[in-house]
């Protein structure tokens, strides 16, 4: 494009093409510890609904409930059911963490890795102050962006490990 032109106006969608389009990703992932792989589906929106609605309780969301939830509408084959719930939790966490990440991606949602979380606490002054807030007020970040108590989820519980131990290298950098 010459610095004459004008860029084209992105073309504008009518309401009958957005619900038409194809916008839940679906593949087949390997999960090398149960010895194949399963069918994966990303979450509409009343799915993902559903999954927080059925896992709150007295205005409290169970996290690991919402999980689970979402592995079973996420996982399309072979399909699991709510009656299953008892049984995945016998599971290994790591791979039903594993799939669930995977599921939320091909919802679109961006779910921070616990294994990145030491540099995006570096890289992401936003995250390090939402933990650093939390902290202070001894409650837990979920508490504190949805206004009412939640427990501590497995992936906060490990990003607060990492916020720790970063918090103590910066403290560390501070006094050199």
């Amino acid at each position: 494009m010459t610095e004459n032109e004008v860029p084209s106006a992105p073309k504008l969608l009518t309401i009958d093409a957005i619900l038409a389009a194809p916008d839940v990703g679906e593949e087949l992932f390997p999960v090398p510890e149960w010895d194949g792989s399963v069918k994966l589906r990303g979450l509409t929106k009343r799915q993902q609904a559903m999954a927080v609605s059925q896992a709150t309780i007295n205005g409290r969301v169970d996290t690991d409930v919402v999980q689970l939830l979402v592995f079973i509408a996420g996982v399309v084959e072979p399909k699991f059911g709510p009656e299953h719930m008892g049984q995945l939790q016998e599971k290994a966490y790591g791979v039903i963490e594993r799939v669930t990440q995977r599921i939320m991606t091909l919802s679109g949602i961006r779910i921070p890795s616990c294994r990145s979380s030491r540099t995006d606490f570096r890289s992401n002054a936003d995250l390090y102050n939402q933990f650093a807030l939390a902290e202070a007020l001894h409650k837990t970040v979920a508490e504190l962006l949805d206004g009412h108590p939640s427990p501590l989820s497995n992936v906060e519980f490990e990003m607060w490990q990492q916020y720790f131990k970063v918090k103590n290298e910066l403290m560390k950098e501070a006094q050199q």
